[in-house]
């Protein structure tokens, strides 16, 4: 299971929250609430009310509520509430027994610091 650290700063979309726009963190983010747009951060953990549509460069990623687009990332849990539709670049990938995808996914070695130094290039911008 992906963890969170100690030493990065952690951000929060709550469940009531729509967001049109990108978003940029080279910490955590936590979502419960809706994206459209692209999202770049170290960590993502995306909780069951969720709604993401865009593109997602990240570390390592959880995936519990509904993710529309692409993604590249060193690690992919996709959970069993998860419904993902789109394209998934990884390293490693992990799926629970109950989620759903419908998509494309394509096992990169070495992807780890691939993703992370994109979210730092989308943060630079």
């Amino acid at each position: 299971m992906i963890q969170f650290s100690d030493s990065r700063p952690r951000s929060v979309i709550s469940s009531d929250l729509k967001i049109d726009g990108n978003l940029v963190t080279t910490g955590e983010l936590e979502v419960s609430g809706k994206i459209k747009g692209e999202i770049g951060a170290a960590t993502m953990v995306l909780h069951p009310t969720a709604d993401i549509e865009g593109q997602i460069s990240a570390g390592d990623l959880v995936t519990n509520g509904t993710l529309t687009g692409t993604v590249s990332a060193s690690k992919i849990a996709i959970g069993s509430t998860a419904v993902v539709q789109g394209e998934l670049t990884c390293e490693i990938i992990e799926v629970s027994a109950g989620a759903r995808i419908d998509g494309r996914i394509n096992h990169v070695p070495g992807k780890r610091a691939q993703s992370q130094s994109k979210a730092e290039q989308i943060a630079e911008t």
